[in-house]
């Protein structure tokens, strides 16, 4: 750093902070300073520069439960965000007690946390005892941040091309929509003049001009069956804003933040989602 700061003209503190992206220093110095680091072949340690400020750059995941939150699209959302401001990913997966999870980010002073999947009852007791920034994605706890996919939203999107219809919910083995097995009558086979949301499971018999199938982004259904996608990619994306907002304390944006599912018409047409102001 001494050997950039002595060709670059500037002192060490200067290069330090044109590296680490501060805006305090301006657009030229900074050009000057990069070009020059890379003459030399410099690197800045990203992890001493963390350590004196305190930081660990590490966000830490963790997956209360696989489906359908362990996405490749919902991470390459959330990646694109994080890795803009300098955090690299630690995830958790399921199989471990929360508490011992909790207990070994916190030993390894991880910058922030976000807990996707799962239920309010399975993080929060172990949540009261952190200390490091949370968010949530996929549910909700009051005080900390949450982003997830609007249940009213969701049911209104059904409601809408449901053709006046009553709905019916059958869930399968990994359910995108989980929330919806509290909003809407379940049951077992379809009949009737209802119209079936089909969520992690599918019937061969299902009459052919009724009916939506739950999936992930580009899942494969049937031409004749509107389809609702779980936003991953998305939900990614807001993931890492707020998780970055609450890291650098600030509060001005909402608590919750809420998506909307796509849907796609019998064929896969794309179906306009129309905000009622």
């Amino acid at each position: 750093m001494e050997d950039v700061a002595r060709s670059a003209g500037v002192n060490k503190a200067t290069v330090s902070r044109a590296l680490r992206g501060d805006p305090r220093i301006s657009a030229a110095t900074r050009e000057k300073v990069w070009k020059t680091a890379k003459e030399l072949g410099y690197r800045l340690d990203l992890a001493a520069s963390g350590l004196s400020r305190g930081k660990t750059g590490i966000a830490a995941i963790v997956i209360g439960e696989l489906n359908p939150w362990f996405s490749k699209l919902f991470f390459s959302g959330l990646n694109r965000v994080l890795i803009r401001s300098g955090l690299d990913i630690l995830l958790k997966m399921p199989g471990i007690p929360f508490g011992e999870i909790f207990a070994g980010l916190e030993a390894r002073r991880v910058d922030c946390i976000l807990c996707a999947g799962g239920t309010k009852e399975k993080f929060l007791p172990v949540l009261k005892k952190i200390t490091s920034p949370v968010v949530t994605a996929g549910f909700s706890i009051s005080g900390i941040p949450a982003v997830f996919v609007s249940p009213e939203k969701t049911v209104e999107r059904l409601e809408e091309i449901s053709g006046g219809r009553p709905l019916r919910y059958y869930s399968g083995n990994s359910p995108c929509f989980p929330f919806l097995s509290d909003l809407i009558p379940g049951g077992e086979v379809p009949e009737g003049n209802e119209f079936p949301v089909l969520d992690g499971t599918l019937w061969n018999g299902l009459p052919p001009e009724r009916g939506c199938v739950c999936t992930l982004p580009d899942g494969r259904v049937p031409e004749t069956l509107y389809s609702m996608e779980w936003p991953a990619f998305e939900l990614g994306i807001a993931a890492g804003r707020v998780l970055i907002r609450t890291l650098h304390g600030n509060c001005s944006g909402p608590e919750t933040t809420w998506l909307v599912p796509g849907m796609r018409r019998p064929g896969g047409e794309r179906e306009p989602y129309v905000k009622n102001l």
